[in-house]
């Protein structure tokens, strides 16, 4: 199993996501956000995975391979003191975003991660907003 995450196409499947979501109606509009709403509910889920790639990589546990929702699964485990079957019943990426919250409002983005998201932000000019979620910051 590998553990390499292509940051590129997971932040266009976040994207792709959100934004079906939004026509379709099964996501709430914001009322004081009008256009690219899409882009910051993105920027959650990517993060989320991003999150659960880095702890897939760590290579100390040379007995087992996780898989990524496993890895978020273990997190709630380790981290918040939840039992094996309360974490189990954990199964949505959105739950995960919302149950991992404060996690992914302090990680900040590698600049491997960040590319991606600063090639679609900077476009649309929403660079400031996105800048606080990266490790370094833009040239």
């Amino acid at each position: 199993m590998s553990f390499e995450i292509d940051h590129y196409a997971e932040w266009v499947a976040a994207l792709d996501k959100h934004e079906a979501e939004l026509k379709n109606g099964t996501a709430s509009r914001w009322e004081d956000i009008r256009t690219d709403q899409d882009l910051r509910m993105a920027l959650g889920t990517y993060k989320l995975k991003c999150f659960a790639a880095r702890i897939c990589q760590n290579k100390a546990a040379i007995w087992a391979r996780l898989g990524k929702l496993d890895a978020l699964r273990l997190h709630l485990i380790n981290k918040h003191h939840w039992t094996l079957a309360e974490a189990r019943e954990v199964e949505k990426e959105e739950d995960f975003v919302f149950l991992l919250h404060e996690e992914l409002l302090q990680m900040k983005l590698t600049e491997a991660e960040a590319y991606p998201v600063r090639q679609w932000t900077e476009q649309k000019g929403y660079r400031g907003e996105f800048e606080q979620h990266f490790e370094t910051p833009a040239p």
